[in-house]
């Protein structure tokens, strides 16, 4: 990763005659060395400009040079001229010394955004070809599409530009223009700090920071990145893991069912074998799939075997099984009503808690500005604190009551006994959560079981009015609910089983992404980055200059009428 700027040439066009310099630079430190006001910055300028760099200074499509490169150039024998036109060109070459010409327009008929480019060192080798193709800078695609010259520009280092965040939650190149002010500090605008001027007008999140960690090398932006993806495809799990689970529950309605281990916010590792358990209301009581359905199809295969039998026949157990079935009608809707009631308390003492967990919340977010007023160094004082009204300023008491002399909590005691009740009412949230779920599903099982005896006391009370000689009604019924009740287990058996190599997918995702996550550090800097960070000090500490250092005096190359090479 190195680039190295071999030569600078500058030429205008005026009316009479081509003006210019040609900067030719050796191995090791260059000093530009010029008294004021003899392009010094314009060669900067003109280095920044020729690469298609000048959106490291601000987002404007100005040309970034100064009236002697656009508007009028000031002559050895006192004369101005209007500047016609003029290019910049600038000569690079790569770490693995490879050389390229690039050159740009900077006033004329062509257009400020097309670059020339030739693979040759036309520079500081005359005597070849120029044979330049042309891209294009300064336009959408110029950092990604083959012809974006910032594309050629970061293959030609060798730059693999990451992807990072912007501020509206979309992602894109790390832009060269965001790296090179760390590079090419031009001193008009760069020098107001001991780190250039960002260009933060391409809205990239923490871009110098993202500048630095890509320059060193660092895997702090992968990190962040893969901690970005892992968010999303949590979420996508979860999201996913949802819907699965709701079809199942939906399902499951039809056969008064619900299933056990399955919570539609968190997902989980299903093994191969395993397989989803499910509970049937029957009766008030909660019993298993398959044995729910195994004494229905069981009882159906039994009435089968024999004739539906004569009301005159079954009007003494009729009016038993009505009698059995009032009973328990009236003990349902009674614990039905309690638990309903119950229910409501639950919902109230969870909404409670809620707000509780709000305003816990709301205490920590103030005691956390109070203790960064207080690091500041802020003296204010809360009024009502000192026994004065911060209203109308009159005296007040702390309490209704006389108490003895206590020391008050400090921001920092008052932050961690929050933090200690969040976590309580936290977990008593949760806690209440499950059992209040637990709650509905036995209030939903006794509505069933409510409803399946209404259904009985309306088919034994029509059996006891009929003609004897007619067949029971009750009995018809029993028969036609069983056969339904079979069909509709065998139906959400087979819809369970389809959705289950689905939920099994999903935990072996959830599994496998808890392990990506636990694989990154716990902080921002990796061991790796550490150990850099540490040669990059030790470097710094110890660093020295060393020959050779080359001195290019600028002169009055710029406004001579012969083009001359500084040397």
């Amino acid at each position: 990763m190195r680039l190295k700027i071999r030569a600078v040439r500058l030429r205008v066009q005026t009316a009479t005659q081509v003006c210019g310099t040609d900067l030719k630079f050796n191995d090791g430190l260059i000093v530009v060395h010029a008294v004021n006001s003899f392009g010094k910055s314009t060669v900067m300028q003109s280095i920044i400009f020729g690469l298609g760099l000048e959106g490291m200074l601000s987002a404007s499509h100005d040309v970034p040079l100064p009236h002697v490169m656009t508007d009028s150039i000031d002559l050895p024998d006192g004369t101005k001229e209007t500047v016609q036109e003029s290019y910049v060109t600038v000569e690079i070459e790569n770490a693995k010394g490879e050389a390229a010409t690039v050159s740009r327009i900077v006033k004329g008929t062509g257009n400020t955004h097309l670059m020339k480019l030739a693979l040759a060192p036309l520079l500081t080798n005359e005597s070849l070809k120029p044979e330049y193709e042309d891209y294009y800078v300064r336009e959408g695609g110029a950092a990604v599409n083959q012809r974006g010259f910032h594309k050629w520009f970061a293959d030609f280092l060798g730059w693999k530009l990451p992807q990072v965040a912007r501020v509206d939650g979309a992602n894109c190149p790390l832009y060269v223009e965001c790296l090179f002010p760390l590079m090419l500090i031009e001193q008009k605008r760069g020098w107001s700090a001991i780190q250039a001027r960002m260009p933060y007008h391409f809205r990239i999140r923490e871009v110098a920071k993202r500048s630095f960690e890509f320059l060193l090398n660092l895997d702090v932006n992968d990190n962040a990145l893969l901690r970005q993806q892992l968010r999303e495809e949590s979420h996508a799990i979860r999201t996913d893991w949802s819907i699965v689970v709701e079809r199942i529950v939906s399902i499951l309605n039809n056969v008064n069912g619900v299933p056990q281990g399955l919570d539609r916010n968190q997902p989980k590792t299903i093994d191969k074998d395993e397989s989803v358990e499910i509970l049937i209301a029957r009766r008030g009581k909660w019993v298993p799939f398959k044995e729910a359905m195994n004494l229905d199809l069981a009882e159906l295969r039994e009435l089968e075997k024999s004739e539906i039998p004569r009301v005159e026949k079954v009007s003494q157990e009729a009016e038993t099984a009505l009698l059995a079935a009032r009973t328990e009608l009236a003990q349902v809707d009674f614990a039905a009503n309690d638990l309903f009631n119950s229910v409501q308390q639950d919902d109230q003492q969870l909404l409670n808690i809620h707000d509780r967990l709000i305003a816990l919340e709301e205490d920590q977010r103030r005691n956390g500005d109070l203790l960064k007023l207080k690091k500041l160094g802020s003296t204010t004082q809360i009024m009502s604190a000192n026994g004065q009204c911060p209203t109308c300023h009159q005296g007040v008491a702390d309490s209704l009551i006389p108490l003895s002399k206590q020391t008050p909590m400090t921001a920092e005691q008052n932050i961690d006994f929050i933090k200690a009740q969040l976590e309580t009412f936290s977990a008593i949230k949760k806690t209440s959560s499950a059992a209040l779920s637990a709650k509905k599903q036995r209030l939903d099982s006794l509505r069933i079981r409510s409803s399946e005896l209404r259904s009985s006391i309306r088919a034994l009370q029509k059996t006891l009015v009929s003609d004897g000689r007619e067949p029971s009604e009750a009995a018809i019924e029993r028969r036609l609910n069983l056969r339904h009740n079979v069909q509709q287990f065998r139906r959400a058996s087979e819809a369970v089983n389809y959705e289950l190599p689905m939920l099994r997918e999903l935990g072996l995702r959830w599994t496998q992404w808890q392990e990506k996550l636990k694989s990154l550090p716990k902080g921002d800097l990796s061991i790796s980055d550490r150990q850099k960070l540490n040669r990059l000090c030790g470097a710094v500490v110890t660093i020295t200059l060393q020959p050779p250092v080359a001195l290019v005096t600028i002169g009055n190359c710029l406004v001579t009428e012969r083009i001359t090479e500084a040397q």
